[in-house]
């Protein structure tokens, strides 16, 4: 069991087909000491946690063979401010594509934008669908590995396309907010709170996080090449 966790399944032990996280052979310590030099927003650096995430498995019970969901915990650790920070500076940008969206739905009856926050979004669509009598069913659909198969350039690829319409106006200037505790971050002109963050430092923000996912298994470091991490703050956006 402990050489399927550590070694087949997240691709540690010589020809298992892994490509998803790299042994980098570096210590915990000298991937803090990278952080502290190199991370481009060193105030979102927590000097009091230095430790990186660790994975950990939750078992599939319902598969057959067993197989395993790994997460990362990210408490208390170097780059949590940091998440924090993406993560809000990604859901603004959620919303305004999906302000955008509701608009275009209310001009052409076409609806553009699938992501919901809430459960009720999907009652309600299932009520809509069965007033209507010519709606015979219904069909959803799951993907088995969504976190782990998104190939790191076309994700910062596409999500740099989806910030950039996001500040796509002279009112859109900084994606603004006073505390990493906020519940949300808005749009502004001006850089009037104590986090600021304009579409350049957006952009920087995201790809570093994705390009320099150090992550702990025991006491070996891996690095995540493809995907991103179920348990990291901004990976359900």
């Amino acid at each position: 069991m402990v050489q399927y966790l550590n070694g087949t399944e997240l691709g540690l032990l010589p020809n298992t087909d892994n490509n998803t996280y790299v042994n980098t052979h570096l210590l915990e310590t000298e991937v803090v000491d990278m952080v502290q030099d190199s991370f481009p927003f060193q105030y979102l650096v927590d000097n009091d946690n230095l430790k990186i995430p660790f994975i950990y498995p939750i078992p599939k019970l319902h598969k057959s063979p067993i197989k395993f969901r790994f997460i990362v915990s990210g408490v208390n650790t170097i780059l949590k401010p940091a998440q924090k920070a993406c993560t809000l500076i990604l859901k603004s940008v959620q919303n305004q594509h999906k302000f955008y969206c509701d608009l275009l739905y209310s001009f052409t009856g076409i609806k553009r934008m699938w992501i919901t926050n809430n459960f009720m979004d999907i009652i309600n669509s299932i009520e809509s669908i069965n007033r209507n009598s010519s709606a015979h069913d219904t069909e959803s659909y799951d993907f088995s590995t969504l976190y782990t198969n998104l190939n790191h350039d076309s994700l910062i690829t596409n999500i740099n396309w989806c910030i950039d319409k996001a500040f796509n106006n002279h009112n859109r200037v900084f994606v603004t907010f006073h505390s990493l505790s906020s519940k949300s971050a808005r749009f502004s002109t001006n850089p009037h709170n104590k986090f600021n963050f304009n579409i350049v430092d957006s952009k920087t923000l995201h790809t570093w996080l994705v390009h320099n996912t150090y992550i702990k298994c025991g006491n070996i470091v891996l690095l995540q090449k493809i995907g991103v991490p179920i348990g990291d703050n901004q990976a359900p956006l």
